[in-house]
């Protein structure tokens, strides 16, 4: 399966040469048109544009009925997921010992809880890896997956570094501040 299929980029041009757009500008642009929070995913903010990823079956509803930003003049249009200009946000480097690379097991570390506590969040589906969804808690993370937890905070697998004496793994997370 595809994953463009269900999820798309946007990018809005700010036309204005007065006022730059912040996140908050974006993001209220698009509470405005109506659209549910979860269909929205991450927001990139550059001097001229911003590149946002959302659910590919709101993406036209936003290029078609998305003309202003405040009083600022943009344009928007979809471009391919793999063109969405990521940009590397402020973060923190946590490192972590776990006994696998689980979700379950991970989010236990991140959030400061029991395996139990963890698995009721990713059974809820407040979690996201990758942009996507998730709600087994089996899943397994690979170095570079980005995951998303709700009221928690994203966080990047940067490094797998080794094991300790015990056979535990030595995890590098970047926590995105």
């Amino acid at each position: 399966m595809d994953e463009n299929e269900f999820i798309s980029g946007i990018r809005i041009n700010n036309k204005s040469k007065f006022k730059k757009l912040s996140h908050r500008d974006y993001l209220g642009a698009l509470m405005s048109l109506g659209i549910d929070r979860s269909k929205t995913g991450d927001i990139y903010v550059y001097d001229d544009y911003g590149d946002i990823v959302v659910h590919s079956d709101i993406a036209d509803y936003i290029i078609y009925n998305l003309d202003k930003i405040g009083h600022n003049k943009i344009e928007a249009g979809k471009i391919k997921l793999s063109a969405v200009s990521f940009k590397e946000q402020e973060h923190e480097i946590l490192n972590i010992i776990s006994s696998s690379m689980r979700v379950d097991n991970i989010v236990k570390h991140l959030v400061n809880s029991s395996r139990e506590r963890a698995a009721i969040i990713v059974k809820s589906g407040n979690i996201k890896i990758n942009h996507i969804p998730e709600d087994k808690v089996s899943t397994e993370l690979k170095e570079g997956d980005l995951l998303s937890i709700s009221k928690a905070g994203r966080f990047k697998i940067y490094n797998v570094g080794g094991t300790t004496k015990s056979g535990k793994l030595k995890i590098q997370i970047k926590h995105y501040i």
